[in-house]
């Protein structure tokens, strides 16, 4: 079995065990697969494939980092 390198995947991690990063991506529409499936890591972190659509998963990603900010700030 291989990887292929026209679709590499991505590791994201929240510092916060209590975000649910897989959420916060399907409000944006992105599709990822909840770092519960995998031993180590919990709903704080998603494994991400990136395609060909690169400029909408910018933007995705830009209002996920957006709602993390303000949701820090809030908590403050």
């Amino acid at each position: 079995l291989t990887s292929d390198p026209d679709v590499p995947i991505l590791t994201l991690i929240h510092p916060d065990t209590a975000v649910d990063l897989q959420e916060l991506f399907l409000n944006e529409k992105i599709l990822t697969v909840s770092g519960k499936s995998f031993r180590g890591l919990g709903k704080n972190a998603v494994r991400l494939m990136i395609n060909a659509d690169i400029e909408r998963l910018i933007q995705g990603l830009a209002s996920v980092e957006m709602k993390i900010s303000i949701d820090r700030r809030n908590s403050i």
